[in-house]
């Protein structure tokens, strides 16, 4: 038997724009983001709306597992010490990308609903995007408790992104190939915030080339490398359909593409030197 698709509670826009507010009242009054755990609330689930048609609406006990998850996650990566820049702030997104992946039960369309997004970081969980990201000050403003990217509808949205680089890239953020290390932030962002790239076959090839661009032992920051590797394959993307290339053509492929990366940082190098093409993994 098929299970049901699970709809999420969602809150629009404006909604989410006046909750920012109040939590940012919160963290001023009260200075701390320890103070905003009090501020959680899954009964709002009966001021907000879901996708119309189409699945079983999730209730408040789903909500309270998906909270104990998150929080359970944030502790065991240090929480309340902030991760702001730390990077135990990467490997929390990864693991708890891979944990609302796998116990979520949330399809690709239900997940591209920002609003699904804005209602769990501004009400189930408040205090996690501010623990995570730290505080935000605007030019000639006044500090704010977190950015509101990190809370708001928005791709950034701390648990959405996280969900999505498990999609994308996962299951398990964490498994990497022997001598490999994970992908870190800039690097996930170069590959899933490019809405066009965006199957699973096409940013999972990405992701093996730039481990095997690790794995070939160049001595260049593979952050920068990665982040030109995917700005040259969104330019390959305009004429080649990627979708219509078998494993093998797209490999080949994204291997030239990166062969170019490298050659920016090492203009000297020949092309023909590079040998990705040799180097083999499992995942």
């Amino acid at each position: 038997m098929t299970e049901p698709v699970l709809l999420f509670p969602q809150i629009n826009k404006k909604s989410a724009a006046k909750r920012y507010v109040e939590l940012n009242e919160v963290f001023h009054r009260e200075g701390s983001f320890e103070a905003l755990k009090n501020y959680s609330n899954t009964e709002m689930i009966t001021r907000a709306f879901f996708t119309p048609t189409g699945g079983e609406r999730v209730g408040v006990p789903k909500l309270d597992e998906i909270r104990q998850a998150i929080r359970e996650t944030a502790i065991k990566f240090g929480y309340p010490e902030s991760v702001a820049n730390k990077k135990d702030g990467a490997a929390f997104d990864r693991e708890i990308g891979t944990k609302l992946f796998t116990d979520m039960g949330i399809v690709p369309g239900e997940a591209a609903r920002e609003g699904v997004w804005a209602f769990l970081t501004l009400y189930v969980v408040p205090e996690i995007a501010p623990w995570r990201w730290g505080t935000y000050t605007p030019r000639g403003e006044k500090e704010r408790f977190v950015h509101p990217n990190r809370v708001e509808l928005n791709s950034r949205n701390t648990l959405m992104k996280c969900w999505w680089a498990a999609w994308s890239l996962g299951p398990d953020l964490n498994e990497v190939p022997d001598g490999c290390s994970p992908l870190g932030e800039d690097e996930r962002t170069s590959i899933i915030e490019r809405p066009s790239l965006m199957n699973q076959r096409t940013t999972k090839a990405m992701r093996d080339t730039i481990w095997r661009l690790e794995l070939a032992g160049y001595n260049i920051p593979r952050s920068r490398v990665a982040r030109r590797f995917g700005l040259r394959i969104l330019a390959e993307n305009t004429s080649v359909m990627f979708g219509g290339l078998d494993d093998d053509e797209l490999r080949e492929l994204f291997d030239s593409i990166m062969k170019k990366a490298i050659q920016d940082f090492i203009p000297d190098i020949n092309q023909d030197e590079i040998d990705l093409a040799s180097i083999q993994f499992t995942t």
